[in-house]
């Protein structure tokens, strides 16, 4: 998401402007956004980062939605980047719990956990680990659920903001393997 104190849009940022982010991932797809915008690595947590926009001379800073949002900054939210703009990594946002075995805890924690949520991360996990991307990879990946079909936004950039693929994908609730290896296939194509 897309925090200024001059700007109300990303779409309004001017040439030359200053945006800070940590992320490889999100630095490329800023450049492939625009590239006449200037980077600037942006480090520490939610709140020092949002005093750094201040203290660095920043035009704007790109942050996760759900850590901004989790930490009461929402008052700083000037936009929620679409997909066109900005894809998360994988699993972006969730929780997850990890246990030792299936045995009795598996069945303790089914109750509270979320089937929707559980095939978006499946799907987007699965993506990524066929894929290879990691944490240094420019490489951002949303699967959706709505209704019987699954949304997947997939982009893969070059680090100087040059996109290698940036595509949507759909697909079936009930086939979720078959629409990661329509997008897999398509990623390794380019």
């Amino acid at each position: 998401m897309f925090i200024s104190l001059t700007y109300g849009s990303i779409n309004n940022i001017e040439k030359k402007a200053k945006i800070g982010t940590s992320s490889i991932r999100r630095k490329s797809q800023i450049l492939c956004f625009n590239p006449n915008i200037e980077v600037v690595n942006l480090r520490g947590n939610v709140d020092t980062r949002i005093r750094k926009l201040t203290e660095q001379g920043l035009d704007a800073i790109i942050l996760a939605y759900a850590g901004v949002k989790r930490m009461g900054f929402d008052e700083y939210i000037k936009e929620v980047l679409p997909f066109e703009i900005m894809v998360p990594p994988a699993g972006q946002g969730a929780i997850g719990i990890e246990i030792r075995d299936e045995s009795e805890a598996l069945h303790m924690l089914k109750p509270i956990n979320h089937e929707k949520s559980f095939l978006e991360v499946a799907v987007e996990r699965k993506l990524q680990t066929a894929i290879g991307g990691g944490c240094q990879t420019p490489l951002g990946i949303n699967a959706e659920v709505k209704g019987e079909k699954i949304d997947l936004h997939v982009v893969l950039c070059k680090d100087n903001g040059e996109f290698s693929i940036k595509d949507k994908f759909e697909g079936s609730v009930n086939f979720p393997d078959k629409l990661v290896a329509e997008a897999l296939k398509a990623v390794l194509s380019k």
